[in-house]
């Protein structure tokens, strides 16, 4: 079985597998096979993610990718985000090393993973607790980082200590090009925005904020 995460779950797990040596990203141009999850499936689910990952419940459902409204699971723990039919080759990364049987677990690309962030910071730009100034630097900020040599911390992005060293999940030309066959996705306009100030290769959050100082 096929799982896709989504969103900021999908985010976490991509910054945890870029500071882990035990878990690798693989692209891939095959696409997942998501069938409807059921209930049943959430432990095996729950229990392949790294034992640092949040508790899943009602209240903080699990955010996963469908393809089609039809297929969207009705499951209380689960949010199911439906992606775009028109996507680039690579837009979403299988994860090695987790320990589920018989469960392969994806994680958004760059492209989509940029997408889903802009259309995230929408929300607190229309209640006025986020500037779109502000809003727009932490895009740019993410979009450095999936180009760049370090990786956030998956739990406490702004405070935790980062993973240097890392091999770029993409170059700037790369994720410029990929947001162009995205379509029909919400914040696909901001994230190509970003993405066409991004640094390329940045070492350092503080070197990917330098075309802006």
């Amino acid at each position: 079985m096929d799982v896709v995460l989504a969103g900021t779950d999908s985010l976490w797990l991509l910054r945890k597998v870029r500071s882990e040596k035990d878990l690798e990203l693989v692209a891939t141009d095959e696409a997942p096979l998501a069938p409807t999850v059921r209930a049943s499936n959430l432990p095996a689910i729950v229990g392949a993610l790294p034992q640092d990952f949040r508790v899943i419940g009602p209240q903080t459902p699990l955010e996963l990718a469908s393809f089609s409204r039809e297929a969207r699971p009705c499951i209380g723990s689960v949010r199911a985000r439906t992606i775009p039919g028109n996507l680039p080759p690579g837009a979403f990364l299988r994860v090695n090393g987790l320990s589920g049987k018989d469960l392969r677990i994806f994680v958004e690309g760059t492209a989509l993973t940029l997408t889903h962030m802009a259309a995230r910071l929408a929300q607190p730009i229309k209640e006025k607790t986020l500037t779109e100034q502000a809003a727009f630097f932490r895009l740019m900020s993410l979009a450095s980082e999936l180009c760049g040599t370090y990786g956030r911390d998956p739990t406490n992005p702004a405070r935790g200590n980062c993973a240097w060293g890392v091999e770029p999940l993409c170059t700037a030309l790369e994720l410029k090009q990929s947001l162009v066959e995205v379509s029909g996705a919400r914040g696909v306009r901001q994230a190509r925005r970003a993405a066409g100030l991004v640094t390329p290769g940045s070492a350092s959050p503080p070197r990917a904020c330098l075309p802006w100082l």
